[in-house]
């Protein structure tokens, strides 16, 4: 069976010492091992060990063998049995029972606490003036995981709003943030561990690959990495449409898979997709304020590039104008609609 990486080292030789010895070890099929080896024989740490605790979790393994690592943040499996060890024979000690004591040595921080309090700044929905019936329609979002279309002209607070919608979104649970957490330890992405849902705003040329996901060695794209958040996306009419097309099976699914010759991957996908849009190429179509320059084949060019199966998929497209300064704030502030209804 193909394996990748360093995490089945300690499996691997346990296995080993299994068809070798004549005494069996005691194991079964609740007993986890993850963890890589040392040649000095050490159980060691390695890249996408967080993802692969998270994993072992969901699959329900009773005891879980790991490396010197400090598994405080995974308080909430009260069920399971995590056993930090630093060596070889202090495993097969444990599992032979004749240890008495777990390893009080020094325990190295999977998640840093620097990490684990960093949350991007958002914007609060009460800085926002007029816009009532948009901000209405993004709270139904928000509490229903509904996707949005919003198209309206330059400056009439598209952009702002979709910074504001992320401050509306609930928090996530330990366990769904551990799960979003290990999705940017696998992608190499400097994320600390956070009860936030996650913002992510990918530029307008970025690849199908680096949306998606992929590579030859397949790392989750922008998609998984919004996983239980919002997935922004600006100027969605320059997009081309082949990328675009590509989100219909993840918005439907809620999780991608990706093929390669040697290897097939899926990746959790389930996201908010908040997309903003002018309506035009010069952006005024419908304007009160300027006159549009675009021709009436450009303008229908322009919006045909987001294809139909995508818009079925979009369940509000709300349209904009520009609102005044005179125009009163009435907005409540994103903290108090946050908050569950009692």
């Amino acid at each position: 069976m193909r394996k990748s990486g360093t995490g089945f080292d300690g499996a691997m030789l346990l296995a080993a010492i299994q068809e070798l010895t004549d005494q069996p070890l005691p194991l079964d099929d609740s007993i986890c091992v993850i963890t890589s080896l040392s040649l000095h024989g050490e159980l060691v740490p390695f890249h996408g060990l967080l993802p692969a605790i998270q994993q072992a979790l969901t699959l329900g393994f009773k005891r879980i063998y790991l490396p010197p690592v400090d598994v405080s943040f995974l308080d909430f499996a009260q069920d399971v049995e995590l056993i930090p060890l630093p060596t070889v024979e202090a495993l097969l000690e444990h599992l032979r029972g004749q240890s008495t004591f777990m390893f009080e040595g020094f325990l190295s921080p999977v998640i840093t606490e620097q990490a684990s309090t960093h949350e991007l700044p958002e914007t609060d929905f009460a800085s926002i003036r007029g816009q009532q019936q948009a901000k209405r329609a993004l709270e139904i979002a928000a509490a229903g995981g509904h996707h949005t279309l919003l198209i309206g002209p330059p400056g009439c607070g598209k952009s702002m709003l979709a910074c504001a919608f992320s401050s509306i979104m609930s928090d996530l649970a330990q366990e769904e943030a551990l799960e979003v957490y290990s999705l940017y330890h696998l992608a190499r992405e400097k994320q600390g561990m956070t009860l936030r849902p996650p913002y992510r705003q990918p530029h307008h040329s970025a690849s199908a690959i680096s949306l998606i996901g992929g590579g030859t060695y397949p790392r989750p794209g922008e998609i998984s990495l919004a996983h239980r958040g919002i997935l922004f996306l600006d100027e969605l009419g320059e997009f081309s449409r082949k990328t675009l097309d590509m989100l219909r099976q993840p918005m439907e699914s809620g999780e991608v898979t990706i093929s390669r010759v040697k290897q097939t991957v899926s990746y959790p996908a389930s996201f908010t997709l908040i997309a903003a849009t002018n309506p035009c190429p010069c952006g005024y179509y419908g304007s009160h304020e300027r006159y549009c320059t675009c021709s009436s084949k450009q303008v229908t060019n322009y919006q045909l590039k987001v294809s139909g199966p995508i818009l079925d998929r979009l369940d509000f497209v709300l349209s904009l104008q520009s609102s005044g300064l005179k125009e009163k704030n009435t907005s409540e502030r994103s903290e108090d609609i946050r908050k569950p209804l009692s």
